[in-house]
């Protein structure tokens, strides 16, 4: 088994941390505005934005029947204004728009419009940067095995006997991985509250070793040489994996790669030829689909 150095196992984990630690960049200088106190616009909301709200948008966002779950009437202190940006964000937009009111309905003048518009603008400007945690979505399951399956050409199966096929799953990513439970959209493949746990990053490793060795099985053969062309002997020439990491990253990637960011990993590869070519290329595949590119 040939050894890496360190230096390269730092250089990806420092990437994963940046990209997924709890204390990463983005997080330190995100913008946070519910409960800025510091917001001075309360006032303004008063007299440039109620008298509008209750015109034109309190019978259907106010009282017992409430449409859009958006109540008016419950704004009422500073943090109340300041925590609701993305309802003014609507807000302003529909007014631009003309969406809302409906077009059966008396609609806001220029004149009344425009209070509101400036109030907004300096909303806006008056958002300060706070730190927050930053919590990238990442693949849900079912994502993250149709990923798979669109990187290698084959789905990762258990082994199961016949008269289990009607009721066990077949499908080793959905078997390993821990279920998705419903964002707060109420789909599973709402995946921004799910953290990357060791369990979850465990098995993302697991699987994709999995992965590589059954591409690189006699039984895959077919699908190796799909990549790559036919195979002369048991080993890859050393063109033949440069073309399989370019097509291999590509696709994990799901994006055409800067000439330069690709000759950086196909230059991993110098240098090594039969048992040890086939281990860099596997080590390269796997720091590909364990980065934040892929997950």
């Amino acid at each position: 088994m040939t050894s890496y150095p360190w230096t390269l196992v730092v250089a990806v984990g420092s990437l994963l941390l940046i990209a997924f630690g709890p204390q990463s960049l983005e997080s330190q200088c995100s913008a946070e505005v519910q409960g800025d106190t510091d917001f001075q616009g309360h006032a303004d909301f008063g007299r440039d934005v109620r008298p509008l709200l209750q015109k034109h948008c309190y019978p259907c966002h106010s009282g017992d029947e409430v449409h859009g779950d958006v109540d008016f009437r419950l704004i009422i202190s500073t943090d109340d204004v300041a925590g609701e940006f993305e309802t003014w964000e609507s807000v302003v937009k529909h007014l631009n728009d003309g969406t809302m009111p409906p077009a059966d309905e008396p609609q806001p003048t220029l004149a009344e419009r425009e209070p509101v518009l400036a109030w907004y603008l300096n909303l806006i400007q008056s958002v300060k940067a706070r730190p927050a945690v930053l919590k990238p979505r990442r693949l849900s399951v079912i994502e993250y095995r149709n990923t798979l399956r669109s990187v290698f050409g084959f789905d990762l199966e258990v082994a199961i006997i016949e008269a289990e096929q009607t009721l066990a799953e077949r499908s080793l990513v959905i078997k390993l991985l821990p279920t998705d439970p419903p964002g707060k959209s109420g789909f599973k493949n709402d995946t921004h509250a799910n953290p990357l746990t060791t369990v979850v990053w465990d098995q993302y490793s697991y699987l994709i070793d999995a992965a590589t060795e059954q591409l690189f099985s006699l039984a895959s053969r077919p699908q190796l040489e799909s990549f790559v062309g036919q195979i002369k002997g048991d080993r890859l020439s050393s063109v033949q994996a440069s073309e399989l990491l370019r097509k291999i990253v590509t696709r994990a990637w799901r994006r055409t790669l800067p000439t330069n960011q690709i000759e950086r990993t196909l230059a991993k590869l110098d240098g090594k030829q039969d048992a040890a070519l086939v281990d860099a290329v596997k080590f390269e595949i796997k720091a590909a689909l364990m980065s934040p590119q892929f997950i």
